[in-house]
This record gives structure tokens, sequence and C-alpha cells, in this order.
């Protein structure tokens, strides 16, 4: 609190929060994959994903083995970070999204102008059709939200 420059004591920001909002929910993430590092003032598309019935395996296999070395390379030219996560709670076939990936950018400019995907998967992926992964993708899941946030403050162990 201090290094954030908050001033009131614990219990009256507390009670500040309460006076001023509720609750409406909570979800429970279960990180699978995490490449790169954040940093205070990055921005994240935070992408929310609807794995259909039964494909939750194989969303995550071409995740961590088509995505994943993506980001790697990513990371490491571009200073870029991903994640990947899975929904433990709440649960059930009526949510809107089961499952999230996260591409971190290390400012609005480098979002704005994206990454050369279909390049850097020619590089890591020689032998892999980029087109027919985004297709099977499309087969097995939706994305029905898709949110950008800038990173005021966050905690990584």
């Amino acid at each position: 609190m201090k290094k954030a420059g908050i001033t009131l004591t614990r219990e009256a920001m507390i009670a500040k929060r309460d006076e001023l909002m509720y609750l409406a929910g909570v979800d429970t993430w279960r990180w699978m994959a995490r490449v790169g590092r954040s940093v205070k003032g990055a921005v994240a598309q935070i992408n929310y994903d609807k794995i259909h019935s039964g494909k939750g395996g194989e969303w995550l296999s071409m995740e961590l083995n088509g995505w994943k070395p993506i980001a790697e390379a990513a990371s490491k030219d571009h200073g870029t970070a991903w994640r990947v996560a899975t929904l433990v709670m709440p649960g059930g076939e009526d949510l809107p999204y089961n499952a999230m990936t996260i591409d971190v950018f290390p400012n609005w400019a480098s979002l704005g102008k994206g990454l050369p995907n279909r390049e850097i998967w020619k590089k890591v992926h020689p032998n892999t059709d980029l087109s027919a992964h985004l297709a099977r993708l499309a087969a097995i899941r939706t994305r029905p939200r898709a949110d950008v946030v800038r990173l005021i403050e966050f905690i990584e162990k």
C-alpha cells in the first residue's frame, strides 16, 4: 500500500472499497504455461475461449505445442509474454468460457503493431501449416470475449 501511495489504513481501504463496489463473482484459474515476464505498465490482451466438450486435451496440446514455441520466440525477439490457463471454478457446460490465453505486450504501441506470427511460425514450425493449425483451433473452440488491459500492478511468484 505504501508503494502504491495509499495513505489509508488497511481497514479504511477495505471499508472504502466495500462502500464503492460489491463482488459479483470470482473465477479461479490454473496456469498451464507461462512464457516471458510481465512488467508494470505493459498491456495485456486477455482471450477468453470456450473449449468444446471433450476437446480440452486437444486444445491444451495445440496451445503448448503450437503457440508456446511462438510465444518463446516472440518473448526473446519482441519482449512479449504469454500465458495459458484453464478455468477451475466455477464449472459447467453453460459457462461462456472455460480457458484463456493472455498476450502481454510491453506497451500500447507494440500491441497496436502486433507480432509477425506467420513469420515466427515458419521459423519454429517449418513443416507445419499455420492455416491448418488455426482451422483446427477454430473447430474445437470459440472465442466469445477478448479484453485489453494495462497492467498497473501485479504480483508474480
